[in-house]
């Protein structure tokens, strides 16, 4: 017997993020005296973070004709993350070596309670992805050049250096394991 399907486990991540991330943007604003556009580009991460494997779940919004059911695929993957920019490489689901690189920036940060070796933060990714123009799936962007634009809101939680990160992009949720410097 299953305790979570799969039908609820997005929005009990969804549920879970937002519990963690209590912080308003009032809030934010008061502490940081920053403004809304300041608040929204985020705060540049200060380690350097290398990423090793990817698991992706696949919710198939866009994709009219599949039969509406989701799929998982294990994606071997690398990347690195330092400085506020991001790059990396992965297997996408078509079995096709893919590459992204962009911005990684981040909403809030905080650690739990008064144990500083748990840290949480929520933030997104912005960049451009290689690797999808043979997969007629996005034939629409694709066809006039050979990059998709990369939207991808990212959670991630951490023991000490180790930690684990929570993507949402498009239709698919993917996770990652990582290392922090």
């Amino acid at each position: 017997m299953k305790i979570i399907t799969k039908e609820l486990w997005l929005p009990l991540l969804v549920l879970i993020t937002v519990c963690l991330t209590q912080k308003t943007y009032a809030d934010a604003a008061e502490n940081n005296n920053t403004g809304f556009w300041s608040a929204a580009w985020g705060n540049t991460p200060e380690s350097t973070t290398i990423y090793a494997g990817m698991w992706s779940y696949h919710l198939l919004f866009f994709m009219p004709h599949s039969n509406g059911q989701g799929h998982d695929d294990n994606n071997p993957s690398l990347s690195v993350a330092t400085h506020g920019f991001f790059a990396g490489t992965f297997v996408n689901t078509y079995g096709i070596q893919s590459y992204a690189a962009g911005v990684q920036r981040y909403w809030w940060t905080d650690d739990f309670g008064s144990n500083d070796n748990w840290h949480y933060a929520l933030g997104y990714r912005l960049g451009i992805i290689y690797g999808y123009a043979q997969t007629h799936r996005w034939d629409a962007i694709t066809r006039y050049q050979p990059f998709l634009p990369f939207p991808q809101i990212v959670s991630e939680l951490n023991w000490k250096q180790a930690g684990v990160q929570i993507g949402y992009t498009a239709d698919v949720v993917s996770a990652m394991l990582y290392l922090r410097f």
